[in-house]
């Protein structure tokens, strides 16, 4: 069994479009935890109010709910944006099989493929317009396509095909493959 192992990141644009078709951009996260920040804020402001030494006092309450409220803001809907534009998911083949571990907003998700599960990848364009470029594609052993993964141009495609052979399993040509994401 080869001890090789592959590793790359995913180019933003393709998992930046994956996070974005899967729904998860827009739902009410985002707001929920603005609103329990920014009661946390005043929670905190509250109780350091209510025992403050004698040569310190805390801001008035107009002050504090200007700053919980920007804090809230961009603790919610500013940070979040700026890390999905960094590279968020790494994909490693090894010789258990293939993860992606991907960051979605504030959240880590954790996606294992082992080998006795996979049973055969093969490769082609994506099938996001906004993110052109290849991608790996993971059948399960009835041949239906579960998962997917943009390349970069490290470690290339025949590098990828080698070690995913070496495994025993069986690259598809890409003309017999329609994807349809879940």
């Amino acid at each position: 069994m080869p001890a090789k192992a592959l590793q790359w990141s995913e180019p933003v644009a393709y998992s930046r479009a994956l996070y974005q078709k899967s729904g998860q951009g827009g739902n009410a996260e985002p707001a929920i935890r603005a609103i329990v920040v920014f009661f946390g804020i005043l929670a905190l402001r509250f109780v350091s109010g209510m025992h403050p030494s004698p040569d310190e006092h805390p801001p008035g309450w107009i002050v504090t709910v200007a700053i919980a409220l920007a804090v809230a803001l961009v603790f919610s809907f500013v940070l979040p944006q700026l890390i999905l534009r960094m590279p968020s998911v790494n994909v490693i083949v090894s010789h258990k099989g293939i993860n992606r571990n991907r960051r979605e907003g504030m959240l880590f998700r954790y996606s294992f493929y082992p080998w006795d599960q996979i049973g055969a990848c093969s490769f082609g364009t994506s099938s996001y317009p906004e993110a052109p470029g290849q991608e790996l594609r993971i059948h399960n052993l009835t041949g239906v396509v579960v998962a997917t993964a943009g390349l970069s141009s490290k470690p290339n495609e025949a590098e990828i095909s080698t070690l995913i052979l070496s495994y025993g399993k069986p690259i598809l040509p890409s003309q017999q493959v329609s994807v349809t994401h879940t």
